[in-house]
């Protein structure tokens, strides 16, 4: 073939191409740009407008709230108010939005016509107002990162050009979990597409209700203590038995009175009280065997429930011991089966309604660095696949959060359509919300979750697990080394400018969180807050504690973990479990300890036992129980400590944690000494500990059991004897264990 047939042949196709390109542009899908610059609709011209937005003469909610979005934002854009009104006047033009049948739950259609005239029409629930909120969205660039973050474009022009799209999710319910400024935020959430719990769960009802809600145990405990669970032979507070049909009607009793209050909300929570206690009384039992499953004696009981409200969706949770689904009964049409984990295959055969509780979140640090934002989208898909088709993607979305604005950003998006490009969203938000600093926020993140994916096997994400766990995985030395340098370029990208660089910062603080909890576990060495021997402090770590403490006070922070450990807390108590005190002085420090009894590895891994803690010079604290403490169950138990040669003692402490509930100090500790291992320990006293005995120690969650004594010795021995249960608090009557940090000796 000749050069010249060549071109001849590429200018044949390239005039196909330009044949194709206008037909193939018509079918492009909703998220493609439009290829018509000429605009086919001007709202606002120069400040004015012939338009009104049109809604029915008895609009339904989201009709009304379509039409003041929509008009409220461009007023925000241009100053000019587009009147909301049911008839047009004559020579107006209409923005018509509409509730329509024949889309799906959530959908929306946008379409301009050639009488200039623009159509939102929604399905049921909110399609309207997402179809408004796409408008302003992709069309005129108004894009909301947080409540503190919009941004609204100025223009007194405001032009459309010819629009026909349309958009559904295969999820009808959606809900990523934001606290504070941004559950409060309604406009925030439309824009994410996502809803707050409340609705469309009544108030009051989301879950863990029996005991919360439904049958509170200070009504009826004292004269009914049989509608409580039976464990051990013993009626306690916790948990509601599931076979006492009393119970079943003082249920329906209270929500006969509570959803009238609430008419319009959908769905109610009667599910079990959190935490691993379920009735074993003789019927209950019974009805565990023949259903194979200790949910069956709870979906027996739900059904019950959920027929005298065919009009409403009952929720209950598959949680903890609930996960296997019964063998024998099946869910009600109305009843949804809230899934916190086990074989949703399984309950995905039976219940028609499942709605996916996914953790994405460290509950107990919000601000470690949790490299989760690539795994929350093969999980929906997984769970999609499997029938699930409601969703509660828990990120604890709150200031100080780590990527919190980003997360919300990215969960509501994988929520509305699981097969969304990932990688593409987290560079669009990127771009907008850290400014020229995004690519250098973007090779953190690929940094991160590329050394997470290399030892995932070994270690893989925990909820609530603490950074040091992951010290030797994606926390190592080396990792953090890089970490900080991709945020030190990210800084400098920034600098001066105020508002993008404030949002590096903030996302920079979970690093500092990291090196101070790694340091934290490693007290005394390279790494560590103290050199070996215990006499220098490493002041670069108080200087990122007070970075950290610092920003996220200005920022408003007040809370960083699900239960509401306060900012001011953290300081406080990193300070204390990091002074020198307990290692200065103490003759017992890094001497060996021995125990009858050991304490008891817990439900993960990063919980430790090795009884060197109670020597290494790191008094514990209320937040860092995984670091600090040991933890015995056990009713009886000696601790014997080896001072390595006989010396001249003056006192012996032992500290314990005190909390409410099942964590409370031991009823008692009896103190001996010897010069010899096994024989001629002398005791030296023995302290006693009773509810609502004032606490002694330096730190108000702290009980320090002190003896005194002139004597010399080797050996230590602390006997120690727990409470049987515990006293107050919601987990009163529970199992106590006992948790103890530092013994010193001086």
């Amino acid at each position: 073939m000749t050069r010249t047939h060549q071109y001849v042949r590429i200018g044949i196709l390239i005039a196909v191409i330009a044949a194709i390109i206008p037909a193939f542009a018509k079918r492009l899908p909703a998220t493609a740009q439009p290829v018509n610059d000429q605009p086919a609709v001007t709202l606002v011209n120069n400040g004015k407008s012939n338009y009104a937005v049109v809604i029915p003469a008895t609009p339904a909610a989201q009709e009304q709230r379509a039409a003041t979005l929509l008009q409220r934002y461009i007023e925000k854009m241009s100053g000019c108010r587009l009147p909301v009104v049911t008839a047009l006047a004559p020579g107006q033009k209409g923005v018509f939005i509409r509730e329509t049948g024949g889309l799906l739950y959530d959908g929306y259609r946008i379409n301009t016509r050639p009488d200039g005239s623009l159509h939102i029409e929604g399905g049921k629930s909110r399609g309207c107002i997402y179809g408004a909120v796409q408008l302003l969205d992709k069309y005129f660039g108004c894009r909301l990162y947080s409540p503190r973050y919009k941004v609204i474009p100025a223009s007194k022009t405001l032009r459309l050009p010819d629009v026909h799209e349309a958009d559904s999710s295969v999820n009808n319910l959606r809900i990523v979990f934001t606290m504070n400024e941004f559950s409060k935020d309604e406009d925030l959430l439309d824009w994410h597409r996502t809803t707050n719990r409340f609705p469309p769960f009544a108030d009051d009802y989301y879950c863990h209700t029996f005991t919360h809600r439904l049958v509170p145990p200070d009504v009826f405990y004292a004269s009914h203590p049989e509608y409580f669970a039976e464990i051990g032979g013993q009626r306690i507070r916790d948990q509601l038995c599931m076979s006492n049909p009393d119970v079943v009607q003082e249920v329906i009793k209270q929500l006969k009175k509570d959803i009238p209050l609430q008419p319009d909300r959908l769905y109610w929570s009667v599910s079990q009280a959190d935490g691993p206690l379920y009735c074993q009384c003789a019927l209950c039992k019974k009805a565990i065997e023949e259903e194979k499953s200790v949910a069956g004696p709870i979906i027996r009981f739900v059904n019950q429930v959920a027929a005298e409200f065919p009009d409403k969706i009952i929720s209950t949770l598959a949680y903890y011991y609930s996960l296997v689904p019964p063998a024998v009964t099946k869910p009600l049409d109305n009843v949804q089966i809230m899934y916190c984990g086990g074989d949703l295959a399984a309950w995905g055969k039976i219940a028609k309604h499942i709605y996916v509780w996914d953790y994405v979140v460290n509950y107990f640090h919000y601000q470690s660095p949790y490299p989760s934002l690539f795994l929350a989208q093969p999980q929906v898909q997984d769970q999609v696949s499997k029938g699930a088709n409601e969703f509660f993607i828990q990120g604890n979305i709150d200031y100080g959060m780590e990527f919190a604005e980003l997360r919300l950003y990215l969960y509501s998006r994988i929520a509305w359509n699981p097969n969304v490009d990932v990688s593409a969203t987290i560079n669009e938000f990127l771009k907008g919300y850290y400014g020229p600093a995004a690519p250098h926020i973007r090779q953190y993140i690929d940094l991160i979750s590329t050394a997470y994916e290399k030892t995932k096997a070994v270690k893989p994400l925990i909820i609530n697990t603490p950074p040091s766990y992951y010290q030797d995985t994606y926390l190592s030395p080396e990792n953090l080394k890089a970490y900080n340098l991709a945020f030190d370029a990210a800084e400098a990208a920034v600098k001066g400018n105020s508002v993008f660089a404030r949002h590096v910062h903030l996302a920079r603080m979970p690093l500092n969180f990291a090196e101070m909890e790694i340091a934290k576990h490693n007290m005394y060495g390279p790494a560590g807050w103290w050199n070996k021997a215990g006499t220098v402090r490493n002041k670069r770590l108080d200087g990122l504690l007070n970075d950290f403490y610092n920003t996220l006070q200005r920022e408003g922070i007040t809370d960083i973990n699900e239960n509401h450990y306060r900012l001011e807390d953290y300081k406080k108590h990193t300070l204390f479990s990091t002074s020198n005190k307990a290692a200065t002085g103490n003759l017992a420090f890094r001497q060996k300890v021995s125990a009858d009894i050991m304490p008891r590895e817990k439900q993960h891994r990063f919980y430790s036992a090795d009884l060197g803690m109670l020597t290494d010079g790191a008094r514990g604290d209320d937040a860092t129980r995984n670091l600090f403490w040991l933890i015995w169950p056990d009713k009886e138990f000696t601790l014997t400590v080896d001072l390595g040669a006989v010396k001249k003692i003056s006192s012996i402490d032992m500290g314990t944690l005190w909390r409410d509930g099942p964590t409370i100090p031991p009823a008692s500790v009896q103190c001996s000494v010897s010069r010899f291992a096994d024989k001629d320990f002398s005791p030296i006293g023995t302290q006693t500990w009773q509810n609502g005995q004032e606490k002694k120690g330096e730190a108000d969650w702290r009980y320090v059991y002190s003896f005194k004594t002139d004597t010399e010795a080797r050996y230590i021995q602390l006997k120690i004897t727990r409470h049987d249960l515990a006293f107050s608090g919601r987990k009163a009557g529970m199992p106590v264990s006992t948790y103890i940090d530092e013994i010193e000796v001086r």
